[in-house]
Formats: C-alpha cells, sequence, structure tokens
C-alpha cells in the first residue's frame, strides 16, 4: 500500500483521469440501470472495453514499431 502512495507524484493525473472515469461511468450505470434501461448499461460496459482494447492496440502497435525501427538502425 505505500507503494501506491509514494508512486503518487508520478501518476498524479492517470490516476485523478481513472477515479473521475470510474465516477462518471459508475454514475451512468447506476441511472441507466433504475430506468431499467439495461442494455444502455451493457452497451456502456462495452464501449468502455472497447475503448480499452484500442488504446491497448495503438501503444502495443507504437512500442512495436519502434522497437523495430531500433533493431533496423543497428543493421
Amino acid at each position: 500500500m505505500m507503494d501506491f502512495f509514494e508512486s503518487w507524484p508520478l501518476f498524479l493525473r492517470p490516476y485523478t483521469l481513472t477515479l473521475l472515469a470510474a465516477a462518471v461511468l459508475a454514475m451512468i450505470g447506476v441511472v441507466a440501470t433504475a430506468r431499467r434501461q439495461l442494455f444502455m448499461a451493457v452497451a456502456v460496459a462495452q464501449t468502455s472495453l472497447l475503448g480499452y482494447a484500442v488504446i491497448s492496440f495503438l501503444f502495443v502497435r507504437t512500442s512495436v514499431v519502434r522497437w523495430v525501427r531500433g533493431l533496423a538502425t543497428r543493421w
């Protein structure tokens, strides 16, 4: 737990944005469920998963491209 607090200055922006996104998505999910719009709650969950997949793909793609370019410059 102390590691989390020690890393706070380094990851301040991602932590705060994650907490904000979690709060907003939780409120949207509660409102959608309360209105019996179950498909809306599922759509929010699926959209957040899609966003995670796209960001992960872009991050991995750029990391792999940089790694391959680094190997190519060594030859």
